[in-house]
């Protein structure tokens, strides 16, 4: 009686490794400073609004002049709206280590809305130094 060798199965070729990416304390942190810088940014801007929009006496005293200020003060808390709603998006996706762009633009904007610069200057270099991390 003769007996034929079974074939052994064909194994996969092995994939090379990816090398893993080291996660990081920089990006979830550049998150929480974001939202922070953000809140604040939307809070002083409706502040500022409130309390030139009530004070009617100051804006009296422009209109006196022949100037009209209100439509810049819409503007500027439009302005601070968007930052601040801009700069708390990029926090959240800076945390979830997503979009890389927009964690930048967040803390990019968190600089550029004045109040918040010492909160925008550390998350742009945390959210820089951690680009790897992001997907």
């Amino acid at each position: 009686m003769t007996t034929t060798p079974i074939p052994a199965p064909a194994l996969p070729a092995p994939q090379p490794e990816q090398p893993a990416v080291v996660r990081t304390w920089r990006p979830k942190t550049a998150g929480i400073l974001n939202i922070i810088a953000g809140v604040i940014v939307i809070i002083v801007g409706a502040g500022i609004s409130t309390l030139l929009t009530e004070g009617a006496r100051l804006i009296q005293t422009f209109a006196f002049f022949g100037i009209d200020i209100t439509p810049y003060i819409i503007a500027a808390v439009t302005v601070a709206v968007v930052f601040g709603i801009v700069t708390i998006i990029g926090g959240i996706f800076s945390i979830r280590r997503i979009a890389y762009g927009m964690a930048l633009a967040g803390s990019i904007l968190a600089i550029l809305a004045g109040v918040t610069f010492f909160l925008g200057i550390p998350a742009l270099i945390f959210v820089a130094e951690a680009k790897k991390e992001f997907a």
